[in-house]
Order: C-alpha cells, then sequence, then structure tokens
C-alpha cells in the first residue's frame, strides 16, 4: 500500500517524513536508553552507519542501497525502517527486481538535483540483488550491535540465480606491495621458504 502521507519518490535529503514514519517510535526499535546510539531516527542511524566508511566509493555503493530501502518503506509499505516485518524483507527482494510502478521508480540517469531523478535505472539482476540485500543485511547487523533494532528481517533471505557474495570489507584489501608479493609468487618468482612478508600476507583473511 503507497502511503498516503509521503508519495513522492525523491532524493532522501529532500525527503519530507512524518515522525509516524521517520522510525522515532519505530516497532522494532530498542529503547533510547539502551541504545549506543544518539540518533533519534532511522535516517540519522543510517547516516552514522555510512560514516563508519571512509572510501567514498564505498560509501555512495551502500548509500544507493539503503536510500532505496528507506524510501521503499516509506513510499510504497507506509512504514518506517525499524518497523518493516520480515514479510516486507521478501517483498523487497521482488521490487529489487522489478520495480513497480515503473513510473515512479525507474528512470534515466540524472543528478539527484533533477526533478527527473529516480533510484533505478532498471530492475536489479539476481546477482545485484544478492549485493543489495547482503549490504542491507550488514547494516541491519550493525544496528543491532548498536542496540537501535531488535532484529535482521533480512537475515537468510536467499536469491535465486546469484552466486554468494558480501560486500568488499575496503579494510582488507591487499596494498600495492602486498599484490606485487602474491603476483610474484603465482608467477614462480620465490623460492624457498616464506619470508617476513610472506608470513605476513599469509595471516590476511581475504573473506
Amino acid at each position: 500500500m503507497v502511503s498516503e502521507t509521503v508519495q513522492s519518490v525523491v532524493p532522501w535529503e529532500r525527503l519530507q517524513v512524518p515522525e509516524e514514519l521517520n522510525g522515532t517510535h519505530g516497532t522494532f526499535r530498542v529503547p533510547p536508553s539502551g541504545c549506543t546510539l544518539s540518533a533519534d531516527n532511522d535516517y540519522e542511524a543510517v547516516l552514522v552507519w555510512l560514516a563508519l566508511h571512509e572510501s567514498s566509493a564505498t560509501k555512495r555503493a551502500y548509500r544507493k542501497e539503503a536510500e532505496r530501502l528507506i524510501l521503499w518503506a516509506v513510499v510504497a509499505r507506509g512504514r518506517a525502517l525499524s518497523s518493516l516485518t520480515t514479510e516486507d524483507a521478501t517483498a523487497y527482494r521482488g521490487f529489487l527486481r522489478k520495480p513497480t510502478p515503473s513510473s515512479r521508480w525507474v528512470g534515466p540517469p540524472q543528478t539527484r538535483f533533477s526533478a527527473e531523478w529516480k533510484p533505478f535505472v532498471a530492475g536489479l539482476s539476481p546477482r545485484s540483488t544478492a549485493y543489495a540485500l547482503s549490504v542491507i543485511g550488514a547494516k541491519f547487523r550493525w544496528l543491532i550491535e548498536q542496540r537501535y533494532v531488535v532484529a535482521n528481517l533480512f537475515s537468510g533471505i536467499k536469491v535465486r540465480g546469484s552466486s554468494r557474495s558480501t560486500p568488499m570489507d575496503e579494510e582488507r584489501v591487499f596494498s600495492e606491495g602486498e599484490w606485487a608479493i602474491i603476483r610474484a609468487v603465482a608467477n614462480g618468482g620465490w623460492s624457498g621458504h616464506m619470508d617476513g612478508s610472506l608470513r605476513q600476507l599469509s595471516g590476511c583473511a581475504l573473506f
């Protein structure tokens, strides 16, 4: 059901959301006295999560997924982010594959300042859908850790036709020097046992 209060799909910084939909009193919010965040609503809480990431590319990618979900929650479901249910989460999976009505959600790329801006250029592929849900799941896990919400409604949701993947942790990407060592080993340029640099690499987690 489209919210009777909020029907415009605009960049979230321009979205006018009434208190009953902004998460101030979200159904699955932890009482503020038990939360580590000073955020008063869902938008503010998500901004804190985004601020954790220093990479501008990562921040943009994560903002896109977080923004799409908040817009869908408020406009399409008439609920705050922190009031969404597991049934909403499975419905959102289908929405990502086919955003409808397309006239509201889909359009050619535009700047965020354009009146023609839309959250989607097209429906997402299975792989992109899985990625979007994994980002959202990571966000909810963090919100649980901060005791902002009580549950991760996106936990366990599967996407048919996609390979399992999770967002890359930017802090675990190898440096140029480390990649040089890896390439040297792959090309047979190192013999004998590993030196200190290789032993250091052996302790790095790729996933």
